[in-house]
């Protein structure tokens, strides 16, 4: 009887452990320190963490679209698709979140870009800073189609939250201090009156731009140097004081409408061929006003994050200045700048009327 022989495998080299190929979520999370630190002290949870988990998520359906791509070097098109592939998948289709995660690749290619981690080529670098600007311009065109729904204040609630604003206070404020003017022992001229109001120290105010501050609310009121007259002044105290709720309501609106007006339209340089500094700040509280509710705070904390690498120092004051607008405008409680750039309920369709007919005609070209 011969012996059993056991079967041995023709392989008789232990075997090797498999190479461990690092998840996108592992690659990314090795990169948030570094990110947090480009980001600045000043920046919120929302940039330094939920921005990533963005990221995560892109990266997650890029790499199925194309597996040899790494999360610093990444194309265009593949991006574009893997973008729609989490608003259908992740978002369920409620396109709202398109712009956040556009924004938020943006953001992340920045970060690569100026601390000199992309891997990929400059062509590609061109190709998603195309694809990045013309997603915000389609998007600013047709709006999110579904997924995203707020209801408007009703007159009552709408009147009752425009009259507590810092901007209406100050402007009921104006309006006695020029009427006081005006009854005063020397009987000044409503010139005289009008200038001596707003060029008083103002103790909410107490800066340069304060007298500015004064005059354009008393503008946007329709009282000027030349245009006013006491007569005027007395109607519009009248329909701030016992005025019926309709009639404040459209006063305190239209007083809200000319000052976003203001800011959207007026006049200064763009840094390049894109919007002004007036049309850019439109444009961040249409979008914040349209879709999620919010935008990144970065403008104000850390501009620089989002202006691709190599740019000019003029563009760097671009948007500094911007950042200087934006706190004005929360200044006068018209917009709310905590982890994010925000536009009360209240003011959502007012922001977006004053966008409608200000914004310029830029899918023309």
């Amino acid at each position: 009887m011969g012996r059993s022989k056991k079967r041995r495998s023709k392989n008789t080299r232990p075997n090797k452990p498999r190479r461990q190929i690092p998840s996108r979520e592992a690659e990314i999370d090795a990169l948030a320190p570094a990110y947090t630190d480009w980001l600045g002290k000043d920046a919120t949870d929302h940039e330094s963490h939920y921005v990533l988990e963005f990221v995560k998520m892109v990266l997650g359906f890029h790499r199925k679209l194309q597996p040899r791509s790494s999360c610093t070097s990444f194309r265009a098109l593949p991006l574009e698709a893997a973008i729609c592939l989490c608003v259908d998948e992740i978002a369920e289709g409620d396109d709202f979140l398109f712009i956040p995660f556009v924004s938020s690749m943006s953001l992340y290619t920045n970060f690569l870009e100026q601390t000199g981690r992309w891997t990929g080529t400059t062509r590609q670098l061109e190709d998603l800073r195309s694809y990045y600007h013309r997603a915000h311009i389609a998007f600013e065109a047709v709006g999110p189609s579904r997924g995203f729904e707020w209801s408007e204040l009703d007159p009552t609630e709408q009147l009752k939250f425009l009259e507590e604003t810092p901007l209406v206070k100050k402007a009921r404020n104006l309006l006695a201090a020029v009427d006081a003017q005006l009854h005063s022992d020397s009987v000044p001229t409503w010139r005289q009156a009008f200038w001596a109001s707003v060029t008083l120290f103002d103790q909410d105010a107490p800066d340069e731009n304060s007298a500015q501050v004064r005059f354009n609310i008393l503008a946007n009121l329709g009282l000027t140097p030349t245009q006013g007259s006491a007569e005027r002044l007395a109607d519009i105290r009248n329909t701030f004081s016992n005025g019926d709720n309709p009639d404040r309501l459209a006063l305190l609106e239209t007083l809200v409408y000319a000052c976003f007006e203001n800011e959207f339209g007026r006049d200064s340089s763009p840094y390049s061929d894109e919007l002004s500094v007036g049309q850019t700040i439109g444009r961040i509280l249409a979008h914040a006003a349209e879709t999620t509710g919010s935008v990144s705070g970065l403008i104000l904390t850390n501009p620089g994050a989002l202006i691709p690498g190599g740019t000019t120092p003029e563009t760097a004051e671009f948007y500094a200045e911007v950042g200087r607008r934006l706190k004005y405008l929360q200044e006068l409680g018209l917009i709310v700048i905590g982890q994010d750039i925000s536009v009360p309920t209240a003011l959502r369709r007012c922001v977006l009327d004053v966008w409608e007919d200000t914004e310029p005609d830029r899918l023309a070209a």
